[in-house]
């Protein structure tokens, strides 16, 4: 007795050949790449972008705009521990760090530790959010012309937030592209002090 030729579900007849299985073999390698960097702490995402070449001197020599208007040269706060922190009100992750960005300015207020945000941003956008939030560091209005400063800092992507620590000595601590986590941060300022 001859039985009917059991029909082929469409996708087993694409994974019969051989473009099927490289499709196949494709998809799963980048499934898993994906899911591996889905699954990644925040503080390791973005380790791959941060150069190698830490120039702390444009970060120095750099003057910004405070809220007000007025000129600040960072410099005015060598000799001290200084979060630089660069950042963007449109920038989901920026605005989940502020909080903590506040905290470590109150934890810190009796050391020698200044945390400095840097706005890649239009100052009208930063002085509401500023406002809003109840940022309690000094902000300075950055503009797009502060990447060339996070990238000679390391930032090479602009990668944002993108934060700086410069020891007492006016060198670069540490680097961090990303969002860095509350007590994280804490421990890279107990650590260039």
């Amino acid at each position: 007795m001859n039985f009917p030729a059991e029909p082929r579900a469409p996708w087993r007849a694409f994974l019969a050949g051989w473009p099927g299985l490289i499709a196949l073999g494709l998809a799963l390698v980048l499934g898993g790449a994906a899911l591996l960097r889905w699954t990644m702490p925040p503080e390791s995402k973005h380790a791959d972008k941060l150069g190698r070449e830490r120039d702390p001197g444009p970060i120095m020599a750099a003057t910004y705009p405070d809220l007000r208007g007025q000129t600040q040269a960072l410099k005015q706060w060598a000799g001290r521990v200084i979060v630089v922190n660069f950042w963007a009100t449109w920038c989901g992750p920026c605005r989940e760090e502020i909080p903590d960005l506040i905290a470590l300015h109150t934890q810190f207020a009796q050391e020698p530790v200044t945390i400095v945000g840097i706005a890649i941003d239009q100052a009208e956008a930063v002085r509401g959010y500023v406002a809003e939030f109840g940022v309690n560091y000094p902000i300075l209005i950055g503009g797009f012309t502060a990447v060339d400063i996070a990238r000679a800092a390391g930032n090479q992507y602009g990668v944002l937030p993108f934060t700086v620590v410069i020891d007492r000595q006016g060198g670069i601590a540490e680097a961090h592209l990303g969002r860095v986590p509350g007590t994280r941060l804490a421990a890279m300022v107990r650590a260039a002090l």
